[in-house]
């Protein structure tokens, strides 16, 4: 699998919620957590950047565990491929005063709109912007 070292990945997936989030998730439980995952070509390495109640997670894998860790996107995640915009701007980037995982998202791909808000909406929000979901065909194949 390749792919360009300027492009990251958005990864949506379900999770267990509960309170809230549950509420706030609706009818798209397939979008209730998201995480950000990229190439690093002058490492060679996979890297997973992760925020949630339990605080932040890296994993930075190569070779068979890179190819492991690219089977959980591509068996249980919906995925989207952006390039990341790099925002120089005077505005704070922490105007939502939360930091969950969706705004973790935000701020590593450089999505400032405030709207988005959850997993389902930042996934709507970056496929305007010119974002591709990724591994289709894969889940395709796999299905019959």
């Amino acid at each position: 699998m390749s792919i360009e070292s300027d492009k990251v990945i958005v990864a949506f997936s379900k999770t267990d919620q509960k309170g809230f989030w549950k509420w706030a998730i609706g009818k798209h439980i397939n979008f209730s957590h998201c995480w950000v995952v990229f190439y690093q070509g002058n490492t060679d390495t996979w890297n997973w950047l992760e925020y949630n109640n339990c605080g932040l997670k890296f994993i930075s894998r190569r070779g068979d565990e890179a190819t492991d860790m690219i089977a959980i996107l591509v068996g249980n995640c919906t995925c989207i491929e952006v390039t990341p915009k790099r925002r120089y701007s005077k505005v704070p980037q922490y105007l939502w005063p939360w930091l969950y995982c969706v705004s973790f998202c935000k701020h590593a791909i450089g999505v400032s709109k405030l709207s988005a808000i959850t997993p389902y909406q930042l996934y709507c929000e970056l496929l305007k912007r010119g974002g591709k979901e990724i591994f289709t065909e894969y889940k395709e194949n796999c299905d019959g």
